[in-house]
């Protein structure tokens, strides 16, 4: 059953980076070793690079959890991802140098075998009825905007524009805020970014085609003993999906196909 879902079959030679690090950013040989992980990385993650990228050749991805390089390497959500508490707690860096003329497919092959290796992760698939939150359109219509020229996401100062704009944002933003700018993504792809702040999978009951621009802007709700009489500053992710992009997320049921991870070391063997 493995191996006909192209799990348990061995990594293949080709599909492999040309040199690759990946560390615990706050494990022995990470950037902040023994300390606490700045607030940053604890809630945010870049991924740069890349194939369509301004720099095609290197991918550096930074801050990610392994629910992020798992969903990454298998073209999955990030609520389709399932395994120890950990693989939401753990923040990694990777920086990889990939191979000329490599499409996206190839780098999530060889992100495969990477995760596989470094962290002797063993994993298997099933489905389950589960709840969910089904993506709707709202009455009146979406409010993305069209995605951005392809010219513009590989133009380097527009990219070095996104990324200081990200910073101030961050620089600027109140407790519990939470921002999100994707210049051409699929429905598909907002829902990655969605799946990051519920509680239940979420699937595409949209029937939107193509690519949009979207931003996204919300606060979660607090936590532990800080939830405790406490207001967001601002609209939960619920109230802002759909006053800013026109959809919404409803709760139900659905089948979802989860990819388990049975086994894996949360510290990566030595690169």
């Amino acid at each position: 059953m493995l191996a006909a879902l192209g799990l348990c079959e061995a990594p293949q030679k080709e599909a492999t980076f040309e040199v690759a690090s990946i560390k615990a950013i706050n494990g022995p040989d990470g950037p902040f070793a023994g300390r606490p992980i700045p607030a940053f990385y604890a809630e945010n993650f870049i991924f740069l690079g890349g194939p369509g990228s301004s720099d095609p050749g290197r991918i550096n991805y930074t801050g990610v959890t392994m629910r992020m390089l798992v969903a990454r390497a298998y073209s999955l959500r990030f609520d389709q991802i399932a395994g120890p508490s950990w693989i939401d707690e753990q923040h990694y860096q990777l920086v990889a140098n990939v191979p000329r003329d490599s499409d996206d497919g190839r780098v999530r092959l060889m992100l495969r075998s990477l995760v596989t290796e470094r962290f002797q992760m063993q994993l298997h698939r099933e489905k389950k009825i589960v709840p969910i939150y089904a993506l709707v359109v709202v009455k009146g219509g979406p409010k993305l905007k069209p995605a951005e020229a392809p010219e513009q996401l590989t133009d380097p100062k527009k990219e070095a524009e996104r990324e200081r704009g990200a910073k101030a944002r961050f620089a600027s933003r109140r407790p519990g805020e939470q921002h999100f700018h994707l210049p051409s993504a699929s429905v598909a792809k907002i829902i990655d970014y969605l799946s990051i702040s519920v509680d239940r999978p979420v699937l595409d009951r949209t029937e939107l085609q193509g690519k949009f621009a979207a931003d996204l802007t919300y606060f979660r709700s607090p936590r532990g003993q800080e939830a405790e009489n406490a207001v967001p500053p601002g609209p939960s992710v619920f109230e802002a999906v759909k006053a800013q992009l026109g959809l919404e997320l409803l709760p139900t049921k659905g089948e979802v196909e989860l990819l388990v991870i049975d086994q894996a070391t949360r510290l990566p063997t030595a690169n």
